[in-house]
C-alpha cells in the first residue's frame, strides 16, 4: 500500500471547535467507540488501518474543516497538493473536523458543484470514524488529461479546495557512455538502461538505426515489468563519425536517444618503400603509423622475411618504428610489414634492391657561385658500392672562358677515396663534367660554376671643357651572373688635371659614379678610373680636353686727337681647339668694337673721345664660363700730328703688333717722335 504525495499533511485526527461542555460531552461518546481519547481544544482520531489493497494502491488522508481556526483541508486553505498516477487506484480516507457535513470531489469543469462524470466522494461528516473513499483516475475517462485539477468540498468550496496532479505513468531511458569511441570494423557496445516511472507496466520495445556506414543492434529488444538493460552493438564501415538512433515503444509512447560514435583507424607507410642495398650492409626503411580520427589503440607490427626485424614490434596510436634488413646476395627483395590492432589489419610494402659491386663519382657541390679571378673548388669523390674495388681514372672537361685542373689523375678504391677540382674563369656559367674510368664502366659527375663578375663603363672617355671649369663623365657598374658584391672606385689624373670621383663605392653590384675633372690651365690630360671588388679590377681611361682663347691688342697705349676717331686690331686666338665662339664687349661709350661675336681671327676697336684727357678702355671676350680682358689707354688731345712725310717736325707714330704661334710671343716695335708735344692751354684729362 502507498500513500500518495501530500503536502502540509497535519495528523489524521479529527479536530472539534466547540464550547468546553459540548467537547466533553463528545469526549464521553467517543471513549465508549475508540477507547483512546485526547483532551484538549483539538481532537484529532488517528487514521485506522487501511482495508488490504493491491501493492500500487495510494493512500491519503484529509481533515475537512469549514469553520474552525483554519479552515480547509489539513488545516491549510488551499490543502495540500495531491499527486497520483493515472490507473493507481487511490484510498482517501476523509475526516470531518467541525461537525458539518462534507464532501470531496475533482471539480473537472471548475463549477464547484459534482458532476455526473466527475469523481465524487459521499457525504461525510463527523463520525466514529473517517469516510473511506476508494477511486481509480484514468487519464481519458474520468481525467481528460494529465496534470493539475481542482479538488473542492461541494458545500465548502471558497475555503476547501487544492490542487490534484494526475501524471501518466511513462519509462525514460539513458545510455552509457554517452560519446562511443572504437576501430573501423570492430564492434562496440554502450549499456541503454530504461527505467520505469509512476507506476508504468507496460512492455518497452528497443530498436536502433545507424547513420550511412553504421551497423547497429540492441538486445534484449524488449524491457517490461521493471526497469532494465540493453546493449547496443555498432561496428562502423569506415574511420569517421556516426550517429547511433535507440527508440523505445510502448502503446502510444515513444522514446528516443543519440548516441556518437567515433570510429578510428590507422595507416601504415614505409619510407623509402624502394631502398637501395648492398650486400652484407644493414638498409633500413622507417614505418610511420598514423592515427585516423583520433584512432588511439596499440598496432603490433611484424615482418614477413627472415633478413629483417622490426623495432619496436608496437606502437600505441602513432608513431614509428624501423624495418631493418641484411641479405647477403644481390637482387631484389620484397618485404611486407604487417600491422595490426583487433580486427583491422594494414600492411605496407619495401623492396630492397641490393645491387651488383659498382663504384660512384660524385661532386661535394652540384653547383658553385665565385667571382671571376677566383679558384672554385669542388670535392669528387669516388665511392664503391657494395664492394667494388679497382683503379678509377678520373678526367674532366673543359669549358671555354673557364679552366679547370684536377689534384689526382687516378683512385684506387677499397671504400672510397677524393680528389679536388679547381677551376676559375671570366664571368659565365659553365658546367664541368669529372669523368670516372675503370675498364669498360664509365662513371661521372657534373659541375655547374657561375662566375660573377661585372663591367664598369663611362658615359662619356673624352671630356671637352673649358679651362677653370668642370666636366664630368658618368661611370656605370653593371652585374654579370647575379653579382652583388661592394665595387670601390678610385681616380688617378695626371699633373695639371684635377680629379673626383662620387660615391667612391657603389654596394650591390650595380650603380652609377660621377667623375669630376678640372684644370685651370689649357692642354690635354689623362685621367685613370680603377673600379676593384675582391679579386676583380677593371680599368678604364679617360681623355681631358682643357680648352681656352687668348685677346692681345696690337698696342695698349695710344694718342688720339679729340674727335677723331682712332681704330686699334684686337687679336682673338684659340688654345686646344676652342671651338665656340668669343663675345667681344667695352666699356667706354666714346668705342665700339666689330664684329661683336667673333671666333680665332681679328677685331677691331674703334674710340672717338669728344674731350681731353686719358682714357683707359677695357676689352672683355666672354665665351660660356670663359672670361679675358685687356686695357687699352688713349690720351686725346687738341695738338695735331704732324704729318708722317715731314720729319723736321713731329714724327709719325707707328705701332705694329705681330702675333706669332711659334712660341706665342709678341714682338711689339715702336717708334715715336720724341719731342715735346705742344699743347694749347686746356686743361689735362684723365679718363678710365
Amino acid at each position: 500500500m502507498q500513500f500518495a504525495s501530500i503536502k502540509q499533511m497535519n495528523s489524521g485526527r479529527p479536530r472539534f471547535d466547540t464550547c468546553p461542555l459540548a467537547s466533553l460531552l463528545l469526549l464521553a461518546i467517543l471513549a465508549s467507540v475508540i477507547g483512546t481519547v485526547s483532551l484538549a481544544l483539538d481532537f484529532k482520531t488517528t487514521p485506522p488501518s487501511a482495508s488490504p489493497a493491491s501493492s500500487k494502491d495510494v493512500t491519503i488522508w484529509l481533515n475537512g474543516d469549514a469553520v474552525g481556526t483554519h479552515p480547509g483541508w489539513n488545516d491549510t486553505s488551499p490543502g495540500p497538493t495531491m499527486t497520483v498516477v493515472s490507473g493507481v487506484t487511490v484510498n482517501l480516507h476523509l475526516n470531518a473536523t467541525d461537525f458539518l457535513s462534507h464532501n470531496w470531489y475533482i471539480d473537472i469543469n471548475n463549477n464547484s458543484q459534482p458532476d455526473p462524470n466527475e469523481i465524487s466522494s459521499p457525504v461525510f461528516s463527523p463520525s466514529p470514524k473517517a469516510l473511506l473513499f476508494t477511486f481509480t483516475p484514468i487519464i481519458g475517462q474520468n481525467i481528460p488529461s494529465a496534470g493539475n485539477w481542482t479538488y473542492k468540498c461541494q458545500y465548502h468550496p471558497s475555503s476547501m479546495y487544492g490542487t490534484i496532479r494526475v501524471i501518466q505513468p511513462n519509462f525514460s531511458m539513458s545510455v552509457s557512455p554517452a560519446s562511443l569511441a572504437t576501430s573501423v570494423r570492430t564492434m562496440g557496445t554502450a549499456t541503454i538502461a530504461v527505467n520505469l516511472l509512476f507506476g508504468f507496466t507496460g512492455t518497452v520495445s528497443l530498436s536502433t538505426s545507424g547513420t550511412s556506414g553504421l551497423q547497429t543492434t540492441i538486445s534484449p529488444g524488449t524491457v517490461s515489468g521493471t526497469s532494465g538493460a540493453a546493449t547496443l552493438t555498432v561496428i562502423a564501415a569506415n574511420a569517421e563519425n556516426y550517429t547511433a538512433t535507440v527508440t523505445g515503444t510502448s502503446a502510444s509512447l515513444t522514446l528516443s536517444l543519440n548516441v556518437r560514435v567515433e570510429a578510428g583507424d590507422f595507416t601504415i607507410t614505409a619510407d623509402p618503400s624502394v631502398a637501395p642495398a648492398q650486400i652484407n650492409t644493414v638498409a633500413t626503411s622507417a614505418i610511420t603509423i598514423g592515427a585516423i580520427n583520433h584512432f588511439d589503440g596499440t598496432v603490433s607490427l611484424a615482418g614477413n622475411s627472415t633478413m629483417c626485424f622490426v623495432s619496436p614490434t608496437t606502437v600505441i596510436s602513432l608513431g614509428m618504428s624501423t624495418l631493418s634488413c641484411t641479405f647477403a646476395s644481390s637482387g631484389q627483395f620484397v618485404v611486407t610489414v604487417t600491422a595490426t590492432n583487433g580486427s583491422l589489419v594494414h600492411s605496407a610494402i619495401v623492396t630492397f634492391d641490393v645491387a651488383v659491386p659498382d663504384y660512384l663519382v660524385a661532386s661535394g657541390l652540384n653547383s658553385e657561385t665565385l667571382l671571376a679571378g677566383q679558384a672554385g673548388n669542388s670535392t669528387i669523390s669516388v665511392q664503391s658500392i657494395n664492394g667494388f674495388t679497382g683503379i678509377v681514372n678520373l678526367s674532366e672537361s673543359n669549358s671555354q672562358g673557364l679552366n679547370c685542373t684536377i689534384s689526382s689523375a687516378s683512385i684506387t678504391l677499397g671504400a672510397s677515396g677524393i680528389a679536388t677540382l679547381s677551376c676559375r674563369g671570366n664571368a659565365g656559367i659553365y658546367t664541368v663534367t669529372v669523368f670516372g674510368t675503370s675498364g669498360v664502366t664509365s662513371r661521372s659527375a657534373s659541375i655547374s660554376y657561375t662566375v660573377q663578375g661585372f663591367n664598369v663603363t663611362a658615359s662619356q672617355t673624352t671630356l671637352a671643357m673649358d679651362a677653370g671649369g668642370m666636366g664630368t663623365s658618368t661611370i656605370m657598374v653593371v652585374p654579370l651572373e647575379s653579382f652583388s658584391g661592394t665595387v670601390s672606385i678610385h681616380v688617378a689624373a695626371s699633373t695639371g688635371l684635377t680629379a673626383t670621383v662620387s660615391p667612391s663605392s657603389i654596394a650591390g653590384g650595380i650603380g652609377t659614379s660621377t667623375l669630376t675633372l678640372s684644370s685651370a690651365i689649357a692642354g690635354n690630360y689623362t685621367a685613370n678610373v680603377t673600379a676593384v671588388s675582391a679579386t676583380i679590377t677593371h680599368l678604364l681611361k679617360l681623355t681631358a680636353q682643357v680648352q681656352d682663347f687668348t685677346i692681345i691688342s696690337s698696342s695698349t697705349t695710344f694718342d688720339v686727337n679729340v674727335n677723331q676717331a682712332r681704330a686699334s686690331g684686337i687679336q682673338i686666338s684659340s688654345i686646344n681647339h676652342f671651338p665656340r665662339t668669343v663675345t667681344m664687349t667695352t666699356n667706354n661709350t666714346y668705342c665700339d668694337i666689330s664684329p661683336i661675336e667673333a671666333t680665332t681671327g681679328n677685331a677691331t676697336l674703334s674710340c672717338n673721345f669728344p674731350v681731353e684727357g686719358t682714357f683707359h678702355i677695357s676689352v672683355i671676350g666672354t665665351s660660356g664660363s670663359l672670361s679675358h680682358s685687356m686695357t687699352v689707354t688713349y690720351v686725346a688731345s687738341n695738338v695735331q700730328q704732324v704729318p708722317g712725310a715731314d720729319l723736321l717736325g713731329f714724327l709719325p707714330i707707328t705701332a705694329v703688333i705681330s702675333l706669332t704661334a711659334l712660341g706665342g710671343a709678341l714682338v711689339y716695335l715702336f717708334m715715336r717722335h720724341r719731342a715735346a708735344i705742344h699743347r694749347r692751354t686746356a686743361t689735362n684729362l684723365s679718363f678710365s
